[in-house]
């Protein structure tokens, strides 16, 4: 399902749509440094992590919202994560990292629309 968005894809950002919102406009973490800084970094305002099924907010001062997604882009957890602390899905392929409360939440098992920009 990912495949279009893995690392080695030319995509550089992805389109998430769901009934909760007209649609998020997120970058795609492909190196190592994109994957281990992630919104510390700065914009863009949400952050696609294709083939991950944990993530952290080691070194960041604020909380944020975080989507785990199965292969088939179903959510199977939705979180907000708190600063210094780290958190995991084994169901997930993917996931969506978030600022706080920008976004309406999905609902768990609810299936996203991704597609590359």
């Amino acid at each position: 399902m990912f495949r279009n968005l893995q690392p080695q894809s030319g995509a550089q950002a992805v389109r998430v749509s769901y009934a909760g919102a007209t649609s998020i406009e997120a970058g795609v973490a492909k190196h190592f440094s994109q994957r281990l800084t992630g919104l510390l970094a700065g914009p863009p305002r949400a952050l696609f992590f294709p083939s991950c099924n944990a993530l952290h907010t080691l070194g960041m001062r604020y909380a944020i919202d975080v989507w785990f997604l199965t292969s088939a882009s179903v959510v199977c957890r939705t979180l907000r994560l708190a600063p210094w602390r780290m958190c995991a899905c084994v169901a997930a392929s993917a996931a969506l990292e978030l600022p706080a409360d920008l976004y309406p939440w999905p609902m768990v098992g609810e299936r996203l629309k991704l597609a590359p920009l």
